[in-house]
């Protein structure tokens, strides 16, 4: 089983709007963390698939003015925050904390 392919399709999904976010949740999140073979990705890999899931733990339809405070993002913004992310790491092939936690105070900031 291609898991990088998997996990690749389940976020373009997302991208493509043919998931909405509660839809990519529940079909991406334990499949992350449940299915996924230990070792089968790249430590890169393994980072940037498992930001993704981690970050809809900070994501809510409409947080409030205080969840915001604390980086929340809506589902707007976590859909924007995937494809800058995506788009970063396919053509760099490398997990950047620093550079996609910039991305994600733009995309705050933003909106």
């Amino acid at each position: 089983m291609n898991y990088k392919k998997i996990l690749f399709t389940k976020v373009d999904k997302l991208l493509k709007g043919e998931y909405s976010v509660k839809e990519f949740s529940k079909d991406y999140y334990f499949f992350y963390l449940d299915e996924l073979p230990d070792g089968i990705l790249t430590d890169d890999e393994f980072m940037f698939f498992g930001d993704i899931q981690e970050k809809l733990d900070w994501t809510d339809e409409d947080p409030d003015e205080v969840s915001r405070s604390y980086g929340w993002m809506n589902y707007k913004q976590y859909t924007e925050y995937v494809r800058r992310i995506t788009e970063d790491f396919l053509q760099r092939g490398k997990y950047d904390f620093d550079k996609w936690g910039k991305i994600k105070s733009a995309i705050l900031k933003e909106n």
